[in-house]
């Protein structure tokens, strides 16, 4: 049986490289978004945090269309994101605003391969782009 070269391990299928887009997008316009009204508060950080997080996504439709494992750090790279996002806006807003919590609930959402792996992959890929874009 002759295997197709483009198809191994390391290249990323039209479904994946579609997920990746879409998940990148959203998050680039919720950051977008998100820059108007911070650019009215009068703490800058986060708007300068923001406008980083701009720039990391813009730079990130580059990964996208490399290889599976450049994508797969991409797409980590992009929790790690959220997370600092996520913890600066607490430090700025505090604990009351309860924003800390959407870390908890990313995390969750990370962790449900190591929960359930037993779930086909297409089926997982689209739970964890609904849930990534419903907490981000």
């Amino acid at each position: 049986m002759q295997t197709n070269p483009l198809m191994n391990e390391y290249n990323i299928n039209e479904f994946e490289r579609k997920q990746y887009f879409q998940i990148n997008c959203l998050l680039l316009a919720i950051h977008v978004i998100f820059a108007i009204p911070l650019f009215f508060l009068s703490p800058k950080h986060l708007f300068i945090v923001n406008i980083i997080s701009i720039s990391f996504y813009l730079i990130g439709f580059l990964f996208i269309n490399k290889n599976r494992k450049v994508a797969i750090i991409y797409l980590h790279l992009i929790l790690l994101e959220i997370l600092v996002f996520i913890a600066s806006t607490t430090l700025v807003f505090g604990w009351d605003c309860g924003i800390h919590l959407w870390m908890f609930a990313l995390l969750c959402t990370f962790m449900k391969d190591y929960i359930n792996p037993g779930q086909n992959a297409k089926k997982r890929a689209a739970y964890i782009t609904n849930i990534t874009c419903l907490f981000s």
